[in-house]
């Protein structure tokens, strides 16, 4: 026959420390199941348009069976080795925004600004340059797993070596955007902003803080 029990259940609040931290690691394994990264990829894209970077777009099958069209940015993160972030795109070094636009934009970020002023200094000599990264390995996403091709004057000869500036900035902004992930991350699995989501959706207990 139907039957009905009862247990006691605790708000995260009333928990003990021991019983917090296993609710908190629940709350990590299983809570960050959303795109969380998006707003990281926006901060990405906008910094790209300031280094003259087009970077490319990935088709992402919706339920509704439409296509949207994402930024081709790939990471694994963030504590195995080879954990890493690269992105597929084009630099044009005629697209490039100014010292002035990228630091009133990035008034702080001194390791953006390294890579623009190396990138410019390319640019000064060589105008129309252009590197392109595409996927070499589809099953990484680090700094390595793409391929680089830069061209720096389709009219005049160049040493291969004068193109080693324009691949480092590449690999850097890689390194860059990891980072910025990596960032996001742990600020959102930090204690507090764990608990402060615990708390607003009202998760109920055990009292060794598995949840009800």
């Amino acid at each position: 026959m139907p039957h009905t029990q009862s247990k006691e259940v605790w708000y995260f609040n009333e928990l003990s420390e021991k019983a917090k931290d296993r609710a908190r690691d629940w709350y990590r394994e299983g809570q960050l199941g959303y795109e969380w990264w998006d707003g990281v990829y926006m901060q990405v894209e906008e910094a790209a348009v300031y280094l003259g970077i087009e970077i490319a777009t990935k088709p992402c099958k919706l339920m509704n069976g439409k296509t949207r069209y994402d930024p081709a940015i790939y990471f694994s993160g963030f504590a195995s080795q080879g954990d890493g972030a690269c992105f597929l795109g084009t630099w044009h070094a005629n697209k490039m925004k100014t010292t002035i636009e990228l630091s009133a934009e990035f008034p702080t970020d001194k390791e953006l600004q390294r890579i623009h002023t190396q990138l410019w200094g390319v640019k000064q000599e060589f105008p129309n340059a252009t590197c392109t990264s595409s996927h070499s390995s589809s099953c990484y996403s680090h700094k390595r797993s793409t391929s680089l091709e830069a061209v720096l004057d389709e009219d005049r000869d160049y040493n291969k070596d004068e193109c080693e500036p324009v691949e480092e900035c590449f690999v850097d902004f890689m390194r860059w955007i990891y980072s910025s992930l990596e960032e996001e991350y742990n600020w959102l699995t930090a204690d507090e902003q764990v608990d402060e989501s615990i708390i607003a959706n009202e998760y109920e207990f055990t009292q060794e803080g598995r949840l009800a």
